[in-house]
């Protein structure tokens, strides 16, 4: 299994402040931290599961690139382009959705065309054609999820 590779320059993660509980100094010692810092990804685990079901910290790209592989003939304009051409988009589509941290797709928009433009390579997708591919990789992913 392969990890997606983590750019922080393309979506900002959640904010890494954690609310104290009540009576709790800031000058609490590392276990009180150690519970703050537990019941803190507790929460957020909880907010990413009521969002997406699957909410992986890891998927199979080998699997799931094979998948898109497999069926990327019947994508628009699938027989005139290449998996190569596609290639990019569908990576794009399962990073967002493994990073989305309970935003949705449509929030993320903006971001995805900058990284689409800045990642595309020699694809002959362009953002429009992409944009389609984007979605229908996350929303693989998260059907999977929902099954699971």
């Amino acid at each position: 299994m392969h990890r997606l590779p983590l750019d922080r320059n393309r979506f900002a993660p959640l904010p890494a402040t954690v609310a104290l509980r009540p009576g709790l100094s800031q000058h609490a010692g590392p276990a009180d931290a150690d519970d703050a810092a537990i019941a803190a990804a507790r929460r957020i685990g909880e907010m990413r599961e009521s969002v997406c079901p699957m909410a992986p910290d890891v998927i199979d790209m080998d699997s799931e690139l094979g998948y898109w592989r497999g069926h990327y003939r019947g994508l628009p304009g699938g027989s005139a382009l290449r998996y190569g051409d596609y290639e990019p988009a569908v990576k794009l589509g399962m990073d967002a959705f493994m990073r989305s941290r309970g935003r949705g797709i449509d929030e993320m928009e903006d971001e995805l065309e900058t990284c689409y433009r800045r990642t595309r390579g020699v694809s002959r997708l362009d953002w429009q054609q992409a944009r389609a591919i984007v979605r229908l990789a996350w929303n693989h992913l998260h059907l999977r999820g929902l099954k699971e």
